[in-house]
């Protein structure tokens, strides 16, 4: 049992070393252009830029701006409710 508890102790310890090692080597970009959905652009991007240093990205992860999203929602429910409210008065 105690050799369990020793090998789980030291999984937890290797995966919380892993994610702080991957926290140093990611960046954070905004303003990526809309017609780079995938991301791929900026994928090839940072290839080039990280090949002449000797690195490589190993993933990119595109985050649509859900500030911006969940206004325009407000705004078209808000619409709706208008409009709603024009038609039964009417």
């Amino acid at each position: 049992m105690a050799r369990q508890a020793y090998e789980m102790q030291n999984s937890w310890q290797t995966k919380s070393k892993d994610s702080e090692q991957l926290k140093h080597q990611t960046i954070h970009i905004k303003g990526i252009p809309a017609e780079d959905r995938t991301g791929n652009g900026l994928r090839i991007l940072l290839d080039r830029y990280l090949a002449e240093r000797g690195g490589h990205t190993m993933a990119v992860q595109i985050v649509p701006p859900f500030n911006k999203m969940i206004e325009i929602e407000t705004r078209t429910r808000d619409l709706k409710y208008i409009q709603m409210l024009t038609l039964s008065s009417e």
